[in-house]
């Protein structure tokens, strides 16, 4: 795999295989203090404690090292175990150095970190451990990062493959990297292989988790923004409004905790991939209030229109058409609250906007007026009967 990459191993200095690069108080390879581990130290507590095959396959337990099994620890001392967990520590602390080196867009010393871990992680693991290629994915994500595309494809797909041989393909860890290789073809505007790649993650993600799982729906919602970038909007649209009709689903079988659970993921995607004053952003927020208001926090529901409703002012003007469903919901709110001057100033700003749009002779233009009306007649009952009682 190593030649595929284009990283191949290399031997390591006599230093290096001497001290097994353990530090203590810093997370640098190159820093100390270090713990003196001879070489058949290392082996033992690295190769021997966390052997390959003993691994689980799911996602969780291949992100970060195992404990030493119960057949280990006869073998293995306490003072290796000790060792043991410097060392893993001390991989958790380089990744994360790395990591803030690429945010300070110190692409190269980010590389020669990683080259650094990866290169001891072969020798104590095993090249295709998942803590190794663990590694390699973190050095495609910081060539992504300097858009050295090629080179993160070539070493994404490496990785891949290999999790593929070893896992199969309906494995939370393969579809982790599967994602990883959609997301480089986006960002290198390779869109249509981008889009091939996700469905079939999509449809494995569905085997595994069902269709309103949060990968699910995170992918759904990748797609779309795929679909937008490739100017192919109707097909956007489509899946968007497909996603929000599953949201629905739940709501008509009076399951509203889970829709008000499908809406939140599902806004919570749109706004990273298509960004917060998207319309198709902003209809899952109303759904998401709708829900909250089914489930009967009805002030928390208020708070959201009146907080929507800026928000698509702001953005889109007072007259845009995502506007009107937002003010009928608020409007409503209000009357339910008993919050009558409210309800009826918003259908006053409502109805010439309805009839704008819609016309005068439109169904929704008709219920508004009617609205008003009640809202009116409502005012003023409970002023007559504030004369009565006074």
């Amino acid at each position: 795999m190593l030649s595929f990459l284009g990283y191949r191993r290399s031997s390591f200095p006599q230093d290096v295989r001497t001290i097994g690069f353990v530090p203590i108080n810093g997370p640098s390879l190159k820093h100390g203090p270090y713990i003196q581990m001879k070489d058949e130290d290392v082996h033992s507590v690295g190769v021997a404690i966390l052997n390959p095959d003993s691994c689980e396959s799911n996602e969780s337990e291949l992100s970060q090292s195992s404990p030493p099994s119960s057949s280990s620890r006869s073998s293995s001392s306490p003072i290796q175990e000790k060792k043991w967990k410097w060392l893993s520590n001390s991989f958790n602390l380089q990744l994360d150095e790395a990591k803030s080196l690429v945010a300070s867009e110190k692409f190269d010393e980010a590389l020669t970190l990683l080259k650094e871990v990866f290169q001891v992680k072969c020798t104590l693991l095993g090249e295709e451990h998942p803590l190794t290629l663990k590694t390699l994915e973190e050095m495609a994500k910081t060539e992504a990062s300097r858009r050295n595309f090629d080179e993160a494809l070539t070493i994404l797909e490496g990785v891949y493959q290999s999790k593929l041989k070893k896992y199969g393909i309906e494995n939370e860890s393969t579809l982790q990297t599967l994602e990883e290789l959609a997301k480089v073809h986006a960002e290198s505007e390779s869109y249509f292989i981008a889009d091939g790649i996700l469905r079939l993650l999509l449809a494995h993600q569905k085997e595994l988790h069902g269709p309103s799982d949060a990968k699910v729906i995170n992918t759904r919602c990748h797609i779309a923004k795929v679909l937008f970038q490739q100017k192919r909007t109707k097909e956007a649209e489509e899946i968007i409004d497909e996603l929000l009709k599953d949201g629905y689903t739940h709501e008509t079988r009076n399951q509203v905790k889970e829709a008000k659970a499908f809406y939140s993921r599902a806004r919570d995607w749109l706004v990273f991939f298509c960004g917060p004053d998207h319309h198709s952003t902003l209809s899952a927020t109303h759904r998401l209030a709708t829900a909250v208001y089914k489930l009967g926090a009805i002030n928390d529901a208020e708070k959201m229109y009146e907080d929507l409703i800026v928000q698509i002012k702001n953005t889109h003007g007072n007259s845009h058409v995502t506007i009107l469903t937002p003010m009928r919901s608020l409007a409503s709110t209000y009357r339910v609250l008993g919050k009558l001057e409210d309800a009826e100033r918003v259908y006053k700003e409502l109805l010439p906007l309805e009839m704008s749009i819609h016309g005068p002779k439109h169904d929704d233009t008709l219920k508004v007026m009617e609205r008003l009306n009640e809202v009116i007649l409502d005012i003023k009952k409970n002023k007559n009967e504030m004369k009565v009682i006074t």
